[in-house]
């Protein structure tokens, strides 16, 4: 039985920490990785709503390519989700589908008030998630 974990990219500085931490574990762990890219549009998007989703999942997807392509390089059996749900659902989602043992993330380490009006997807996880988290630090922060 494999080990799977869920690593959550969207090419930002926290992400690309938790990508490089993802690069260590998971040979270390003989796991295979899940990327996931979660993005949200409302319903009320009105008009742009569509030009919109699709600047979100071309950014997905190159988002996804370079993780894919990291890790792929590296030797780690690697798989893609472009979700359309918010981060967290997306995160959270993926890892019951597959069954994962962690997932990966990583934080700019934000003012907990911001996070909290702002719905901090680390503040979200930590909340709701039955599979335990990394939650990665930014270096230089």
């Amino acid at each position: 039985m494999s080990t799977t974990l869920v690593l959550g990219y969207d090419d930002s500085p926290s992400a690309n920490a938790a990508l490089a931490q993802t690069l260590t574990l998971a040979p270390e762990l003989g796991a295979d990785v899940v990327v996931v890219f979660g993005y949200y549009i409302s319903p009320l998007g009105g008009q742009g709503a569509e030009d919109f989703r699709g600047a979100l999942e071309k950014m997905g997807r190159r988002a996804l390519a370079r993780a894919v392509s990291d890790l792929g390089e590296a030797g780690i059996t690697v798989s893609e989700r472009l979700v359309a749900q918010r981060p967290a659902d997306a995160l959270l989602e993926v890892a019951a589908e597959v069954g994962a043992r962690l997932i990966v993330v990583g934080t700019e380490g934000e003012n907990p008030i911001t996070g909290a009006f702002l719905g901090s997807v680390v503040l979200k996880l930590v909340q709701r998630s039955s599979v335990p988290l990394l939650v990665v630090p930014t270096t230089g922060t």
